[in-house]
């Protein structure tokens, strides 16, 4: 073995420039990658926790009975409350429980808002 070199060629001039800066290129485009990462996965976490804390009903009232109807009955009969295919007389009485109770009129404005969202009525049975 000889502790000679071996025969090097010399680097044609601006070769390790452009090795650098590659190289520096891609370090930027790892980080500015794992940075992307996070602000998606934040996004992603704010969303759900913005949507669990919008999607949250206090609970009703102990025996949650105003215009006629409890609580209950009212949870079955908004989607076809928020439809139009009540008859007057129940229309009415829900608009009154409504009106009268906290806890429905939040519930009746998560299927309202989703409603207007696009999103269909019958897929909105998991809300109530």
């Amino acid at each position: 073995m000889s502790t000679e070199p071996e025969n090097w060629d010399p680097c044609p001039q601006g070769e390790l420039t452009k090795t650098v800066q590659a190289r520096t290129s891609q370090r930027r485009r790892k980080v500015i990658d794992r940075v992307a990462v996070v602000a998606a996965t934040l996004m992603v976490l704010i969303a759900v926790g913005g949507y669990t804390l919008g999607t949250f009903t206090p609970e009703p009232p102990p025996g949650g009975r105003f215009g006629g109807l409890a609580c209950t009955q009212v949870a079955e009969l908004l989607p076809s409350y928020i439809a139009g295919e009540t008859e007057a007389k129940t229309t009415e009485n829900v608009a009154v429980h409504l009106k009268n109770c906290p806890h429905c009129q939040s519930r009746y404005e998560q299927l309202l808002s989703a409603v207007s969202s696009s999103i269909p009525v019958f897929a909105l049975a998991w809300l109530v």
